[in-house]
């Protein structure tokens, strides 16, 4: 039987894959690596956007892109990781 600790740890791991994932499908679909119009290919792009998207947009109005460069997935995961962190530290004092 799984803890709630462990519960929860294991969604905090998924989500900062779907975040990797999601960097990396943005990255292969913009230089044209991966074929966008696929069925397969816009399933998962559209999963992931809808599980990050509303992170990242409150991530940008604080911190915009920078020349090109979106540091909203890094902001994202460091954000979690240490809510993660700072809760797990406050449960087991």
């Amino acid at each position: 039987m799984m803890s709630p600790f462990q519960a929860i740890d294991l969604l905090v791991r998924l989500y900062v894959w779907i975040i990797i994932a999601d960097v990396i499908l943005s990255w292969l679909i913009n230089f044209q690596v991966i074929n966008s119009g696929s069925a397969f290919v816009r399933s998962v792009h559209t999963f992931t956007f809808k599980m990050t998207d509303p992170a990242y947009k409150k991530i940008r109005s604080i911190i915009p892109p920078i020349g090109g460069l979106d540091l909203s997935p890094i902001v994202l995961i460091v954000g979690v990781q240490v809510a993660w962190w700072l809760l797990a530290s406050m449960l087991f004092q």
